[in-house]
C-alpha cells in the first residue's frame, strides 16, 4: 500500500451549493472496520488543505482505535468530517442538516460527532437528518469532550505516578492553553485535583469566566509559553509547539488533548495561536523538533495515545455502554498504553512519541 493512504482509504466531497460549503469525510474502512471521528468547520485557504486536514486527522483517530485496542474498539477505526467553510457566517441550521443528511449517505459507516467550532447544539440539527451522529443528550454517554478531558486527567495521573512517583495532582503547575468544551472541563477537573491553572485563550471572556468560577491566573496567549509550570497542556488547534517557542518553554511535560501538537513543518504561519496551520504529520519532518524537546528534557506524551476519550466515548455509545462504565475502562486502557509505551521507551532510549509510533505500527 502506498504510505500516503496509510490508515485511510476513502475520501468522500460534496459541494452544498447552498450555503458555499464543502462537505468532506474521509474514512478508514480497511478490514471491514466502520469509521468513528467527530466533524470540524474551518475556513480552510483552499478544498485541498481542508481535505488533506481530513485526512492528517483520520489517520490520527486511526491511531487512538490501535491505542483502544480490539478487546474495546467496537470494530471502529478512524474517521473525519470536515465542514470546509466559515463557521461565523456560513453555519446555518439549514447547512447542518444538509450535512447529516451527507453523512446518511454512507450507511452507518460513518460516525461523527463534535469537534472543532462544532458544539452540541450544532449536532442536534445534523440528528436531524441523520441517525449516525452521537454524543447527544439523549445517548447513554453523552457529549463526547467529558470522556476527552477525564482522559487527560488520568493521563496526567499516570505519568506522575511513573515519572515523578507522585499519588496525586494536588499543587502542580498546569498552563492550559485553549478554552474550548474539552479546554474548560478539564480546568474543573483540575480545580478539583488541587492543582494550580494558568490559562489562556484567543477570546478575553472565556478565562475571565474561568477564573470567575476556578480562580485561575490569566496570561496572555503569547505568554503562555514563558509561564514557569509543571505542564504544559495544548488544548486548542495543532501545530502549536514548533523550534522557536521550544526554547521559551519552562515546562517539564507537554500533556493535552489537541490534535497534532508538534510543528512537523517548523514553521509559523496560518494559524490563529501565530503558528502553522494543521497539516498531515510527518513524523521525519517531526523529528527535529521531537529531538529538541528531548534535548531540554521535556517529554512529551502523544496526543493520539492520551486523548482517546471523546473517541472512545464515542464507541461506548455506539456499543451501548453507560457512562460508568466508559469511565471505568477508559483509565485501564490509558494506564495499559502509557505502560507499554514507556516500556519500549526505556528499553530502547527513545521519546514517547517513537516509542508510541512502533506501538501503532
Amino acid at each position: 500500500m502506498n504510505e500516503s493512504f496509510v490508515n485511510y482509504n476513502e475520501v468522500h466531497v460534496k459541494y452544498d451549493h447552498v450555503s458555499g460549503c464543502t462537505f468532506v469525510v474521509v474514512m478508514n474502512t480497511i478490514g471491514g472496520h466502520r469509521a468513528n471521528g467527530g466533524t470540524r468547520m474551518k475556513k480552510y485557504s483552499s478544498i485541498n488543505e481542508g481535505i488533506t486536514d481530513a485526512i492528517r486527522l483520520t489517520q490520527g483517530t486511526s491511531k487512538k482505535c490501535k491505542i483502544i485496542g480490539k478487546e474495546f474498539n467496537g470494530g471502529f477505526s478512524g474517521g473525519k468530517g470536515i465542514i470546509i467553510g466559515d463557521p461565523s457566517s456560513q453555519k446555518t441550521q439549514d447547512m447542518l442538516m444538509r450535512y447529516g443528511e451527507f453523512i446518511n449517505t454512507f450507511h452507518g459507516a460513518f460516525i461523527t460527532g463534535t469537534d472543532l467550532n462544532i458544539d452540541n447544539a450544532d449536532i442536534q440539527w445534523m440528528a436531524k437528518t441523520s441517525n449516525y451522529v452521537d454524543g447527544l443528550s439523549t445517548g447513554t454517554i453523552g457529549d463526547t469532550g467529558i470522556g476527552t478531558s477525564y482522559g487527560i486527567i488520568y493521563a496526567m495521573q499516570k505519568i506522575m505516578r511513573l515519572y515523578e512517583g507522585r499519588s496525586s495532582l494536588t499543587g502542580l503547575r498546569v498552563c492550559v492553553q485553549g478554552l474550548g468544551s474539552v479546554g474548560l472541563r478539564l480546568v474543573e477537573l483540575l480545580a478539583k485535583e488541587g492543582v494550580q491553572i494558568i490559562v489562556t485563550d484567543l477570546h478575553p471572556e472565556k478565562p475571565k469566566c474561568a477564573r470567575d468560577v476556578y480562580g485561575v491566573r490569566i496570561v496572555s496567549p503569547d505568554e503562555i509559553y514563558d509561564v514557569e509550570c509543571d505542564i504544559f497542556s495544548p488544548n486548542a488547534e495543532g501545530a502549536v509547539i514548533n523550534e522557536s517557542n521550544i526554547k521559551r518553554l519552562r515546562c517539564r511535560y507537554i500533556l493535552g488533548p489537541a490534535n497534532n501538537q508538534l510543528d512537523v513543518e517548523n514553521t509559523e504561519s496560518n494559524n490563529l495561536w501565530g503558528k502553522r496551520a494543521d497539516l498531515p504529520r510527518d513524523d521525519q519532518k517531526g523529528s527535529s523538533v521531537n529531538d529538541s524537546l528531548k534535548s531540554r528534557n521535556i517529554i512529551y506524551v502523544p496526543d493520539y495515545v492520551i486523548n482517546i476519550g471523546g473517541i472512545y466515548s464515542s464507541i461506548c455509545e455506539q456499543t451501548q455502554k453507560d457512562f460508568q462504565y466508559m469511565l471505568e475502562t477508559l483509565d485501564v486502557i490509558l494506564s495499559r498504553a502509557i505502560d507499554n509505551i514507556h516500556g519500549i521507551s526505556s528499553e530502547q532510549n527513545i521519546s514517547l512519541l517513537q516509542a508510541a509510533e512502533q506501538f501503532v505500527a
